[in-house]
């Protein structure tokens, strides 16, 4: 939908001899975080349009709009709209809403009447409220007056599973429980619980563990496709040769050139050649919660591994990820989306030649930023702490903690985020004793 509709708005703004060239277009979504997503995508769209057209304006923030606020404004500046393009139409109201400012019958209809052209997507079985109460044949009753033609589509793009599954879901929502498919975990994360708190405690591990807010498993869909996006920008990766990584590498990483073990991104696991040497006489940002502690270890960086090459001389630059893991919240932010942009805009204003990343759900899609802005960045994750000899429960139970020495120091008691216990028992932090008071950092 947002490519038909910057084709469009392409033509209506650029294409003097497009027959939609000088039209007035709207794209219309009745869900505040599905606009949001359409409006995100269309700073990448902007961007492609301009390298083909030149610096026009091919896609404004007005062309996105929530139904009420379209039709109340051409009521108000007594317009019209040639054409209207609506996703997720079975959101619209079906009845008046008052409280948001809808006092017509149906959105639908209030559309139609103020455009030439509507192009809509429904979905029958998406119906969730009554006051956007819709069924195929209450769609049909209300075009009927109306010249139009439907299509029915029968493939899903975010919907990877086998035909076989679809088809399971299919005759499920028509009410028939069929045996569910043999292939239907062949590269697809489908699961079914018997017990609701466990299909709870699957999505808080991504709210706690990795730090992802509010919780709400509606925006699970905007997350899972910023990270897909992501991928399209990995160059070497890591893996930790679980299900289903083999599928997403062949599906999304579409410029990868290496695929390895996870530790072999480690560069104290190769010591006496460590790819981190190459970072010397560079300016490198680092991202990071543990922004004190990293910049208090770097300088006794010669004191830290055997080999000092390990962690080279190079100008340290830090940008403090905002940490929202366990039970940590940062009222600057509404949602997670809102704290990832924060800090993808932090990296746009910091001179710096290549970033170290590790800031749990956020570090993946930021190196995809900061590959897009024509910078180099290593997203290791949770281990980029121990480059800084910084220790960590998780580690301290591993062979790693053989290169501890007595200038390695656990993060700063101010790094210790609320609800520090529910990140993998503490994983990054002291492991606290009974009897036992303060850290070594003193």
């Amino acid at each position: 939908m947002s490519h038909l509709f910057a084709r469009l708005q392409q033509a209506a703004r650029v294409q003097s001899d497009s027959p939609f060239y000088g039209t007035h277009n709207y794209f219309l979504v009745n869900h505040p975080e599905v606009l949001k997503v359409y409006k995100q995508i269309a700073g990448p769209i902007k961007t492609l349009l301009k390298q083909i057209a030149g610096p026009i304006k091919t896609l404004l923030k007005k062309d996105y709009q929530r139904p009420t606020s379209f039709i109340n404004q051409l009521d108000k500046n007594n317009a019209s709209a040639d054409i209207v393009v609506i996703d997720e139409a079975h959101l619209l109201l079906s009845k008046p809403d008052h409280y948001n400012n809808f006092y017509h019958e149906n959105q639908l209809l209030e559309i139609i009447k103020r455009a030439k052209v509507v192009v809509l997507v429904f979905d029958q079985y998406q119906v969730l409220r009554m006051k956007s109460f819709w069924t195929l044949d209450r769609l049909n009753e209300l075009i009927a007056p109306y010249p139009h033609q439907s299509y029915q589509l029968k493939h899903q793009f975010r919907m990877t599973a086998s035909d076989d599954l679809i088809a399971w879901f299919n005759q499920l929502t028509n009410g028939l429980i069929e045996p569910l498919p043999k292939n239907a975990c062949d590269h697809y994360d489908f699961r079914i619980f018997d017990d609701a708190e466990k299909m709870k405690r699957a999505i808080d591990f991504l709210d706690k563990s990795a730090g992802f807010f509010p919780k709400d498993e509606k925006l699970l869909y905007r997350f899972n496709d910023i990270m897909k996006d992501s991928c399209s920008q990995v160059d070497v990766l890591g893996c930790w040769l679980v299900n289903y990584e083999e599928y997403y590498v062949k599906k999304y990483c579409s410029d990868i050139k290496n695929v390895g073990v996870l530790m072999g991104l480690e560069p104290w696991n190769m010591m006496d050649e460590p790819w981190s040497e190459a970072l010397r006489g560079k300016k490198v940002l680092v991202i990071h919660p543990f922004e004190d502690s990293i910049r208090k270890q770097y300088e006794k960086r010669r004191e830290l591994f055997k080999n000092p090459q390990l962690l080279p001389d190079f100008e340290l630059k830090t940008l403090k990820a905002v940490q929202t893991s366990g039970s940590a919240t940062d009222e600057r932010f509404a949602t997670w989306f809102d704290a990832l942009q924060y800090m993808c805009d932090e990296c746009d204003r910091i001179d710096f030649d290549v970033a170290l990343i590790g800031c749990g759900a956020y570090g993946f899609p930021l190196a995809a930023h900061i590959k897009k802005m024509g910078k180099q960045a290593v997203h290791l994750g949770g281990v980029l702490q121990i480059l800084f000899g910084i220790k960590g429960r998780r580690w301290d139970e591993s062979d790693t903690h053989l290169m501890y020495n007595e200038n390695w120091v656990y993060p700063d008691r101010s790094e210790i985020p609320a609800g520090a216990d529910k990140v993998e028992n503490a994983c990054y932090w002291e492991v606290k004793t009974e009897g036992k008071e303060g850290s070594d950092n003193g």
